[in-house]
């Protein structure tokens, strides 16, 4: 039985999808599923050799665990991975990349039901 804290993220998980998703295509190789993902972005702050503050931001998408499922089988983002975006002019496409010592994704919740993968813009293709 799921407890309200599962229940309660369930619901927020569904709701972002319904009201603030559109469709992209995930890819891995010739493996391929169309989920519903939330863009995003995450930002981090470091300071370099000479005392230099860095400021980078990173396109995310948030994408429900239980959606990613290539050819029939539960799978995690993996670096090199593609996420590939139709703005209606064209396809975007977006590579799996970790960010920095952290690995490609983690997860948004205590529960694991949505992830947020990073990716860099690789390649915009005109429809």
């Amino acid at each position: 039985m799921e407890d309200r804290l599962q229940q309660g993220l369930a619901w927020l998980t569904d709701r972002l999808q319904q009201f603030a998703s559109r469709p992209v295509t995930y890819r891995r190789g010739a493996a391929a599923v169309v989920v519903s993902a939330t863009a995003g972005r995450t930002t981090g702050e470091s300071t370099d050799s000479q005392g230099l503050r860095i400021q980078t931001e990173v396109r995310d998408w948030l994408i429900p665990t239980a959606s990613l499922v290539l050819e029939g089988r539960p799978v995690l983002p993996e670096r090199g991975d593609r996420i590939e975006e139709s703005t209606g002019r064209e396809i975007v496409v977006f590579e799996v990349v970790p960010l920095g010592s952290e690995p490609p994704y983690r997860y948004c919740d205590p529960c694991r039901t949505l992830l947020r993968i990073h990716v860099r813009e690789m390649d915009r293709e005109s429809l």
